[in-house]
């Protein structure tokens, strides 16, 4: 629907996506990149939080490489959220036996993973 309202193909609606299923994780961020970059409010009722192996790039040629780059940011940043809900849940055992093996205090700061989420992509061969 997005990219149709882009083309042109359809005219005069809603920014709402309303479909009887959630958006997969994919879909979310790509619409969140898409707004940021065209300045644009589609909304949807939420994701489901799944990733499917079908899913495709929606290609807008006039912009694919800006969205590229808000699409990665925002992967990026639910990665990192995603870790730091694992990681302040994670119940270490006081056993070495069950612990699963040696820790890592690696010491990333949060400065650190701001650059890493705010970081440009690499070029695509």
């Amino acid at each position: 629907m997005i990219m149709a309202t882009e083309k042109g193909e359809i005219e005069n609606v809603l920014p709402y996506i309303g479909v009887s299923k959630l958006s997969c994780i994919m879909c979310k961020h790509y619409i969140c990149a898409f707004n940021e970059v065209m300045g644009k409010t589609f909304a949807t009722k939420g994701s489901n939080g799944k990733a499917y192996p079908g899913w495709f790039w929606p290609s807008l040629p006039s912009c694919d490489e800006e969205l590229r780059q808000a699409f990665l940011k925002h992967i990026r940043q639910q990665v990192y959220d995603d870790f730091v809900q694992i990681s302040q849940n994670r119940k270490l055992s006081d056993s070495t036996v069950g612990s699963g093996g040696a820790e890592w205090d690696l010491k990333v700061t949060e400065e650190d993973l701001s650059k890493w989420i705010d970081a440009p992509c690499p070029e695509l061969p």
